[in-house]
């Protein structure tokens, strides 16, 4: 089965029963596409300027956005782990809580939207990743201080 839908812009949501939508798999490898070359010609360029701090920095993004292909495959895998969890309980229940109909059509439409998520999920832990990677390389001093509050544990309150 090819994973696509008719709509590349239609948004999935396992057929009603999450309250938040994401897009198709083939939208975000078309978001994807631009970030990765964007990121490779700078990786280059920085590398031709022998600028070595600039050329870290877009190497390690180029590197996490070429990573999003293989954390979408451990996202599929740990929804086979879901699915086969799901698989341990009665068909009809499993159907009826997730909204799903017992057709071939409503079937592989929650596999399209099961398959698209893997690709939000894979994004969603490399914005984590780079958030980590950066932050603790000091490149979003203003970014993400702005979300911890620094404790001074050894000040003594009077």
């Amino acid at each position: 089965m090819a994973h696509t839908h008719d709509n590349p812009l239609h948004v999935h949501s396992l057929s009603g029963f999450s309250p938040v939508g994401w897009p198709t798999f083939e939208a975000t490898l078309w978001a994807l596409g631009p970030i990765y070359l964007y990121s490779l010609v700078k990786t280059a360029a920085t590398a031709r300027a022998r600028d070595l701090g600039g050329h870290r920095r877009w190497s390690v993004f180029h590197t996490m956005v070429a990573y999003v292909i293989s954390l979408e495959r451990l996202s599929l895998v740990l929804s086979y782990v879901a699915g086969w969890v799901l698989a341990l309980w009665p068909k009809d229940e499993v159907h009826r809580y997730l909204g799903i109909e017992d057709t071939l059509e409503a079937k592989a439409e929650a596999e399209r939207d099961v398959f698209a998520l893997a690709n939000v999920t894979a994004f969603s832990m490399v914005v984590c990743w780079a958030l980590y990677e950066w932050g603790s390389a000091g490149y979003l001093k203003g970014f993400v201080n702005s979300f911890a509050v620094p404790i001074d544990v050894h000040s003594k309150e009077e």
